[in-house]
């Protein structure tokens, strides 16, 4: 049995779709189209249902998919392992991370490594969405906050916190805020997203605690534009520490509340490594959760969430 035509069942099964899966492969739909209904005339059996707009697996296809797929994935975990023991690491390795982190913080990392091994290489996702690592067929995501997922392996590369900040222009222009309530004065930057609502929690000495309602004619969803708005003195803003320590100490920016901790959402945020499983690592895989531990982890503090 042909193998390309089962990885192509499996494929089409998991993104429910032809057209999808003739993109990624870069071939004509009517040629992911042929290959199932030659494996289907095959089996004898109708693998999917098919409409206009979607197709998914009859219940034969289910089953059919339940027995086939950990073979497939058996089958290449055995070529992999042969092959990262009598070659060089080569292949892709797919990666994940937020669009501002991957952009001012991973990319000058990731091109050193591919520099290093020329036979890698990488389909960098960049998004601020969730990416499910398991349907994606993702080897590494980079992931921010307090994790929630109990199934994938983590390595917590380091702590965050975040800040409040202004350009000097804009202070010397519209006077610094003295306390957390004083913002509700200024032009905030915001940060539009689901967990960043329009109140800024300010937290001191683990005890005082207030809440700020923060409003601003800036709302978007990308952290290196608001950065940017802010160096240009269009107002105040909430950003991460590993995004704008260097221009605090520049003296770009100025933190407007060191004595405080400051978020948006909850206090206790770290910059995350996680991939699927411990089992069956590639070795090209292995090397870059090993080079970005090494070029990005301070702190390294290993556990199974």
């Amino acid at each position: 049995m042909n193998i390309q035509a089962l990885e192509i069942f499996i494929e089409v099964a998991n993104n429910s779709s032809f057209a999808k899966v003739a993109k990624n492969r870069n071939v004509a739909p009517s040629s992911i189209s042929r290959a199932i209904a030659n494996l289907e005339d095959l089996l004898n059996l109708r693998l999917f249902h098919r409409t206009t707009r979607k197709v998914s697996l009859t219940e034969a296809g289910q089953t059919y998919f339940n027995k086939i797929e950990p073979i497939l994935n058996d089958l290449k975990v055995a070529a992999e392992t042969v092959h990262d023991i009598i070659n060089k690491p080569s292949g892709k390795i797919k990666i994940t991370s937020s669009v501002t982190f991957g952009n001012y913080t991973l990319l000058p990392i990731l091109h050193e490594f591919i520099e290093m091994y020329p036979d890698i290489n990488l389909d960098y996702v960049l998004s601020d969405e969730v990416i499910d690592l398991v349907d994606e067929r993702v080897d590494i995501s980079i992931r921010h906050g307090k994790l929630n997922d109990s199934s994938f392996i983590a390595t917590k590369l380091f702590s965050t916190c975040y800040r409040v900040v202004a350009s000097k222009p804009y202070i010397d222009k519209y006077d610094l805020p003295l306390t957390p309530s004083d913002i509700t004065n200024h032009s905030c930057l915001i940060f539009n997203w689901p967990s960043f609502s329009g109140k800024w929690k300010f937290r001191k000495d683990d005890r005082s605690f207030e809440e700020i309602s923060v409003s601003g004619r800036y709302s978007m969803t990308n952290g290196m534009a608001l950065r940017d708005l802010t160096l240009r003195g269009a107002g105040v803003s909430l950003l991460a520490n590993w995004l704008i320590d260097d221009d605090i100490i520049n003296g770009d920016l100025v933190d407007l509340f060191p004595t405080y901790q400051v978020s948006a959402h909850n206090f206790d945020t770290a910059i995350w490594l996680m991939y699927p499983s411990r089992e069956h690592i590639p070795l090209r895989v292995r090397l870059l959760i090993n080079f970005i531990k090494q070029n990005l982890g301070s702190e390294l503090i290993k556990s199974t969430i």
